[in-house]
């Protein structure tokens, strides 16, 4: 039984991990795409968990706060009992989602962030740098400006781009849409 205070793998064995193609946040600290041991260090009124660049240790065995990417403090809510561990992810957004550590009659919330916005322009820059079905691409940069509220004359631009390139029905009512969004 783990007592208040002492490290925890947050599991059976091997350590548990969280791994993201992305960067992301929690709390205000930014973690680098990548793979990391989640440890937990568990308190009355607040868990700590703990986020480890060494994600093959067998339990506790073999971690080293010096690996530490991130520690975050959450409060402790009661919860129905729960025999076994349980993890679950709750409250998936675009830009967030919570993972929910329940065990006995006790849960902490881990909330992390990703800032989608920036995510997308990533995705929409590598999607440029492929020329197969381009006019499909520049509609959907366009919807997206336009979905998001966000740069209408960005999403004019690539509508129009994506229109001169192979005019549809598709990529026309975003072109129209994109015009409305910018007042002509």
């Amino acid at each position: 039984m783990i007592q208040y205070g002492d490290l925890w793998r947050a599991g059976a064995n091997q350590a548990t991990t969280i791994t993201s193609d992305t960067e992301f946040k929690i709390g205000d600290q930014t973690i680098p795409a990548g793979e990391y041991a989640l440890f937990i260090i568990p308190n009355e009124s607040e868990w700590i968990f703990i986020l480890n660049k060494n994600n093959g240790t067998w339990g506790a065995t073999g971690y080293d706060n010096l690996l530490d990417v991130a520690r975050i403090s959450v409060p402790v809510n009661n919860s129905d009992f729960r025999e076994t561990l349980t993890i679950e992810i709750s409250n998936v957004t675009d830009k967030a989602l919570g993972i929910n550590v329940l065990w006995e009659n006790k849960s902490a919330t881990l909330p992390i962030t990703v800032e989608y916005h920036k995510q997308a322009i990533v995705n929409i820059t590598a999607e440029l740098n492929s020329i197969n079905d381009l006019y499909k691409k520049y509609n959907a940069i366009a919807t997206y400006y336009l979905e998001n509220d966000s740069q209408p004359i960005k999403a004019l631009e690539y509508a129009k781009k994506s229109c001169e390139l192979d005019a549809k029905v598709f990529n026309i009512k975003a072109l129209f849409l994109a015009y409305v969004a910018n007042g002509e």
